[in-house]
């Protein structure tokens, strides 16, 4: 994953933004999206569009696990809207 453009939210995509884009590509590695991490993010994006009120995220294999209190729980629950 790269960076295609940096604006402020309220700016539409420019020139400028296009470029200052390609410099900080020059600087920060691509991130790796392994299928997991895609599929999650499309059905994330689904469920806002669906204004579900939760989503539920599959657990991340790179976590380490808590060593008091730990739950066991192997989701984690996140309101969809924010």
């Amino acid at each position: 994953m790269k960076l295609a453009s940096i604006n402020k939210t309220e700016e539409s995509d420019s020139h400028w933004g296009s470029i200052k884009g390609l410099i900080a590509n020059l600087f920060i590695s691509p991130t790796e999206v392994d299928k997991l991490g895609n599929e999650t993010m499309l059905d994330f994006g689904y469920a806002l569009l669906k204004q579900k009120p939760a989503f539920t995220f599959p657990k991340a294999k790179n976590l380490k696990e808590k060593q008091e209190g730990s739950t066991g729980d192997s989701r984690s629950e996140t309101p969809a809207g924010g």
